[in-house]
């Protein structure tokens, strides 16, 4: 409640914090990023990443370097 969130949808942003950060600053495949942040399928992760930032992995990765 503190966060103004649950704990569920809380724990979800961490993991796509983490995830763009790791599109960003990598060439890690998406598989493997959505393994390392806790997300079992790699496409709803890029929705997820999609929906929190507005663009595609693809162009954050373009974005990052």
């Amino acid at each position: 409640q503190s966060f103004g969130v649950g704990i569920t949808e809380y724990i979800k942003k961490l993991r796509v914090k983490k995830a763009i950060s790791l599109i960003a600053e990598s060439n890690t495949p998406m598989y493997r990023i959505a393994e390392e942040v806790g997300i079992i399928d790699a496409n709803y992760l890029t929705k997820l990443v999609k929906n929190a930032t507005g663009k595609t992995p693809r162009s954050l990765r373009k974005q990052g370097r």
